[in-house]
């Protein structure tokens, strides 16, 4: 149904109280200007002429019943107001053919009946015994508010195939109820019919009414259903501009996607926001750290001078020489930790040359596998036989290899299997470094490449962090990948060069 409903609200109310009020309005409407009006002479007719009929035969009754009373007060009255009803109707069914007449006998609780409403008889024929009871039970209403009402009553009948028009009038002699005489005549067919049009009509706007309301349940239902969609995507929203609102039809949809694209537009502009201000702060930390890093180079010279001068004066001397060669190992460390410094803080020059991923690959293993071995690493290296060339700098990415390939060997200290694989992406060469190490806890995934973040004993947090720097420089990607126990994956996808 929804998809044959209008999806206009507004179609969808203008609809529904037409259905609702027009239609019936308009049946009203004929049935007031045509059919009550047709009813209403057929009624006023006929009720005028049975009345009529009546009043003279109830007269007549009235007076013959008294008149015998007056003259033998023994008489039974009973058979009276049936010798007097008989008299009364011979002349009048004479002159008025199809019309029934009636008589009821208070005392006798008994009814008599006189003249015929049509020829026809009831499927199977009935006894006068069944006739008289069935024209009894018909006519039993008008006989009861008569009776209790003491009044003249007139009243439509239904036969077992038509419709009739009865006027009943009491009789009292002595100022006491005794008998009701009546007289029947059947509607014209006109009537019949018109009381089966207003059926029929009656009908036509229950379904309608029904329908009508069948329709504002289902759209107010739909409708209610669409905001409380919309009311939930809106609060999913609010925790996270990507989580879109659902697809919806009509109106709703309008509103729905206008909502997306307005989320879509807010979290773009947090999104360039958020990288302005990591670039911002990049840049400054970057400067801040070359300068650093610079002022850290003039007195560590000097104490290298120094440890330079002092090395061949105390070659005899074992604890001086220890203190010395410890002093130097610092300051080798100091001078790395420097050069990091400076490579991070400086901007990323590259050279764009063509070259193959699976031979950078190769040179990297084999520069690495004595140092993989030590560490009782097992090595997979999986190549793809169609990769393309890609361009960078060759000596810049076969440091951020072997950078990963030691960030590999620290995260498996126990020995595990380091796997490199080169496959095929969307337009890119990729390469993957997988370890079976302890992994990364989902909380550090977002902060592994930020400067300074790092998890090892004296680490410096700026291996990834140059090593991501480096791999954008050439235009690509690196990612990772960490399931808690089961290792790291980090991929790195470049642009291929044709």
């Amino acid at each position: 149904m929804s998809g044959f409903w209008p999806k206009s609200f507004r179609f969808q109310v203008v609809a529904i109280v037409s259905i609702l009020l027009l239609v019936p309005v308009m049946i009203m409407a004929f049935d007031i200007a045509y059919i009550s009006k047709t009813d209403d002479v057929l009624v006023q007719d006929l009720e005028t002429k049975l009345t009529r009929i009546v009043d003279r035969m109830s007269s007549q009754i009235q007076n013959q019943v008294e008149e015998q009373l007056e003259e033998r007060p023994e008489v039974n009255l009973s058979q009276t107001l049936v010798n007097a009803f008989e008299d009364a109707t011979e002349p009048i069914l004479d002159i008025n053919k199809g019309v029934r007449i009636g008589l009821y006998v208070v005392q006798q609780d008994e009814i008599y009946i006189r003249g015929y409403l049509h020829d026809n008889r009831p499927p199977g024929g009935e006894s006068p015994n069944t006739r008289e009871q069935r024209i009894y039970n018909e006519t039993a209403a008008g006989i009861k508010a008569a009776v209790a009402g003491g009044l003249p009553i007139s009243k439509l009948g239904k036969t077992w195939d038509d419709r009739f028009l009865e006027y009943l009038v009491p009789i009292n002699v002595d100022s006491k109820l005794v008998a009701v005489v009546w007289a029947q005549e059947r509607m014209h067919p006109v009537f019949a019919q018109s009381a089966k049009a207003r059926q029929i009509l009656l009908v036509f706007t229950l379904i309608v009414f029904g329908f009508g309301v069948g329709a504002t349940i289902f759209s107010v239902l739909s409708w209610v259903k669409k905001v409380s969609r919309i009311k939930d995507g809106l609060m999913s929203l609010e925790k996270d501009l990507n989580n879109s609102l659902p697809d919806m039809s009509g109106e709703m949809g309008q509103i729905t996607k206008a909502i997306n694209r307005m989320a879509a537009n807010l979290s773009e502009k947090e999104h360039m926001a958020e990288q302005l201000r990591r670039s911002e702060y990049l840049s400054e930390l970057g400067r801040f750290v070359t300068d650093i890093a610079h002022e850290l180079r003039s007195p560590v010279s000097i104490i290298q001078t120094t440890v330079d001068l002092m090395e061949p004066r105390v070659k005899n001397q074992s604890d001086l020489k220890e203190c010395v060669e410890m002093i130097q190992k610092q300051l080798d460390r100091h001078s790395r930790l420097t050069t990091e410094l400076l490579n991070f803080g400086s901007p990323t020059q590259v050279k764009m040359d063509p070259f193959d991923l699976r031979e950078l690959v190769r040179t990297v293993t084999a520069q690495t596998e004595q140092l993989l071995r030590k560490s009782n690493i097992e090595l997979k290296v999986v190549t793809s036989n169609i990769l393309p060339n890609i361009r960078g700098d060759q000596e810049k990415l076969t440091q951020t290899f072997i950078n990963l390939i030691i960030n590999a060997i620290q995260a498996m200290p126990k020995g595990g299997t380091l796997t490199i694989e080169t496959f095929v992406g969307e337009n890119t060469a990729c390469v993957a470094f997988s370890d079976t190490g302890e992994g990364i806890k989902p909380e550090d995934i977002s902060k592994i490449f930020q400067p300074f973040f790092s998890k090892k004993a004296g680490g410096s947090g700026l291996g990834l962090a140059i090593s991501k720097k480096i791999v954008e420089s050439h235009g690509g990607t690196m990612q990772v990948e960490s399931i808690p126990g089961n290792g790291a994956k980090f991929t790195l996808c470049f642009p291929d060069y044709q």
